[in-house]
């Protein structure tokens, strides 16, 4: 890895040495490879998850907000999702405009298998890395890192 952010340094004359982002980077492309075995895209599988996990933020923007993907992007989503049958748009009971967003049975089955898979890949990987910090620790100092993230971009 190091070898890889000096020569990334060097090509863009800027400091990556010190920089977090190849390492994001490659832990997207290894996640994102291992949901390509759940059949989905990166996008249809992030939907997917977050409508097994959040069933509450069922309606098309809301997901779009969550997941980071455009508006004109969830519509092809989610309409690849109903071709599938992994999911199913309904009339919003309170608001005519709106849509809700649900997972069919067969969804729900795909999110639990592929969720499943992904925890023990994750989990896999922290046991491998044999450091000595606890998975707590982690946690811990990732939910620091996030939330400054998060504050810099509310303050922007």
């Amino acid at each position: 890895m190091k070898n890889q952010q000096t020569k990334t340094q060097d090509q863009t004359g800027l400091p990556l040495a010190e920089s977090m982002l190849p390492f994001w980077r490659l832990i997207l492309k290894a996640f994102t490879e291992r949901i390509s075995r759940s059949g989905l895209s990166f996008n249809a599988a992030t939907v997917v998850a977050h409508l097994y996990l959040h069933p509450e933020d069922s309606e098309p923007a809301k997901l779009s907000e969550e997941t980071c993907a455009p508006r004109q992007t969830m519509t092809f989503i989610l309409d690849t999702l109903e071709q599938q049958n992994l999911a199913a748009r309904s009339p919003h009971p309170n608001d005519r405009r709106k849509k809700v967003v649900t997972l069919t049975a067969k969804g729900r089955k795909l999110a639990k298998a592929m969720l499943g898979d992904l925890l023990g890949f994750e989990n896999r990987a922290l046991q491998d890395t044999g450091s000595p910090m606890s998975v707590e620790g982690v946690k811990h100092w990732l939910a620091s890192y996030t939330d400054s993230l998060t504050r810099q971009n509310a303050e922007a």
